[in-house]
């Protein structure tokens, strides 16, 4: 009974972070968790992203970067073999989500 135990408690546990518009947050550093709001980690992903020097596409340039990459490791046949190169060849490759993890070793915590 301790698992289902452990699953009515995990449960409340996000039930309450629905409830009050809340989330959990793997930190920067250290292996710790926080519980921030929506408000304020949406608000500090978007201090991060304008104070940053990032520049907004209007494409996904993943295919692009994959078809370069793929002819590269295709014409390098002396540095690969066969195996190496099935190995290095990502199918269907696809932009990693943005995930901001809180630097609660910084003051203001921020992204």
């Amino acid at each position: 009974n301790t698992q289902l135990n452990n699953f009515k408690v995990l449960a409340n546990i996000k039930d309450k972070l629905i409830e009050n518009e809340a989330l959990l947050c793997k930190c920067d550093k250290g292996n710790s968790t926080v519980i921030m709001y929506k408000a304020d980690y949406t608000e500090k992903v978007n201090d991060f992203l304008n104070n940053s020097e990032i520049t907004m596409v209007d494409k996904d340039p993943t295919n692009k970067f994959q078809r370069k990459i793929r002819n590269l490791i295709n014409t390098s046949k002396v540095l690969f073999n066969d195996e190496e190169i099935k190995y290095l060849k990502v199918m269907n490759p696809t932009a990693p989500p943005l995930r901001g993890l809180p630097k609660v070793h910084k003051p203001n915590i921020p992204i």
